[in-house]
Order: C-alpha cells, then sequence, then structure tokens
C-alpha cells in the first residue's frame, strides 16, 4: 500500500514541497517545467522564461543581465529546492518534474495559479489526504457510483481493483481493507472534506472539496481530445547558447 507523502520522496521533513509551493518565484519554476511536459527544458531556456515571466516580457526580449540573475537563481536556490523536496529533477541536460501525486490533481493548478479559494489553512490536510493511493481510489470509486456505498462492498471493491492475481480474494486481505478503510482512509478523507462519511448509517459518499482532487488530465481530456499538452499554451523557443 502506497503511503507516500510530501517529505518522502528525498527524505526531505513532511511539508517541504508545500513550502516549496508556498513561494511565488519556486510556483513559477514548477509551473514552466510542467508546461514542457515529459520533454522538460534546458536549464538555459528555463532561465530565459524565468526573466521573461518576472519582466512581463516576451522570452526574445529578455536581456542579458535579467538572463543571468535567474541562472544564478535557479542553479543556487529555485531549483535545488524543488529537486529536494521531490518535485522536479534532472533528465539528460535538461529538468522535468517528477511522478509526484499532486501533479495528478487540480490542487497542484490551484496552488500555482493562486486560486486556493481560502483553502490555504487546509492545504496540508487536503495534499495529505491525497498522496495514498488507496484514497484516491476511493475517490475514483465513489466518482463511479450515483448514491453513497457502505464499507463492505467498498472494501470489495478496492480488493478487486488491486487483485493482481486470479485467486479469490481472501477473507483475511478483505479485514485488513475494512480496518484500513475505518481507522485510517476514511477518516484522514473526512477531516479533508473529500468523502462524508456517516459511521452511524455505514454510508460513504463524495465530500464539498471533491472537486480539488480531480484527476487533471482527465478533466482536461474532457475539455480537449488532446489532452494536457493541448491546454498549455505553446511555447516556442529557440535554442540559446550560455551567453
Amino acid at each position: 500500500m502506497n503511503t507516500t507523502t510530501f517529505g518522502d520522496r528525498s527524505g526531505t521533513p513532511r511539508g517541504g514541497a508545500l513550502e516549496s509551493l508556498g513561494d511565488a518565484r519556486q510556483c513559477a519554476v514548477l509551473r514552466l517545467v510542467y508546461e514542457r511536459s515529459s520533454a522538460g527544458i534546458s536549464k538555459t531556456d528555463l532561465a530565459y522564461e524565468l526573466a521573461a515571466v518576472t519582466n512581463d516580457k516576451p522570452p526574445d526580449d529578455v536581456t542579458n543581465p535579467e538572463y543571468r540573475r535567474e541562472q544564478v537563481d535557479c542553479h543556487h536556490r529555485l531549483l535545488p529546492a524543488l529537486i529536494e523536496v521531490g518535485l522536479l529533477e534532472e533528465s539528460g541536460d535538461g529538468i522535468v518534474t517528477t511522478d509526484h501525486p499532486i501533479f495528478d490533481t487540480l490542487v497542484f493548478e490551484a496552488i500555482v495559479e493562486g486560486r486556493l479559494d481560502g483553502l490555504e489553512d487546509d492545504l496540508e490536510t487536503l495534499i495529505d489526504a491525497l498522496a495514498d493511493s488507496t484514497r484516491r481510489l476511493i475517490l475514483t470509486v465513489l466518482d463511479e457510483r450515483d448514491r453513497p456505498i457502505g464499507v463492505e462492498p467498498l472494501a470489495r471493491s478496492l480488493a478487486a481493483r488491486t487483485n493482481s492475481t486470479r485467486k479469490a480474494i481472501s477473507d483475511r486481505r478483505l479485514e485488513r481493507l475494512r480496518t484500513a478503510l475505518v481507522h485510517v482512509h476514511l477518516p484522514v478523507l473526512a477531516d479533508a472534506d473529500l468523502v462524508e462519511y456517516d459511521v452511524a448509517t455505514d454510508r460513504i459518499s463524495t465530500g464539498e472539496r471533491r472537486s480539488f482532487a480531480s484527476d487533471r488530465s482527465a478533466t482536461e481530456s474532457d475539455s480537449s481530445p488532446e489532452g494536457r499538452e493541448s491546454t498549455s499554451p505553446s511555447r516556442t523557443v529557440g535554442k540559446r547558447g550560455n551567453v
């Protein structure tokens, strides 16, 4: 069972990525790298584009001093911080995003675009709830239903979806899942307002903040046949030498 949280990828203190996302310039770097998708971006182009964002001008109009300032800040502060908390990594001569779970949800977009709608105080609770793969699967199961579900059928649905063999699901496996749901996953999701869990009636349904846990790729695919890459503005940045 995946229990990855924000600090686990690199051994940094829990909440390290939250601190990075609270830094406007680190958010800008993260957004620029993310927009390049799996292709990544060279450190030179990143410095030019960051300078363009900072100075509100096209990348080709960035001056050499402006580029140099961003190059130094990227090299000494911004990139090391984002790499340390597991959000970015080096790939060849460029920088790419990692497989961190935050990139799979609309929480990421809300953070980098400053659209938290009063969630600042509950942000860590929300993201911790989404960092676990089992909890994300619970939300998927709930999304596929038009009515509440009980703990027992939810446990059976999770077991069926995660069963990698053709063997029958054991009672012991189901009991472990039921215990984890009742004592760990459902309380965490309920605290984040991602689900509503009525213990008395044994009913689980989606919560008020479910939209923040929506899968980005699914949402963007609904609005565009080409998916994520078509929603980001096309950027054409020529190859630049180290000036």
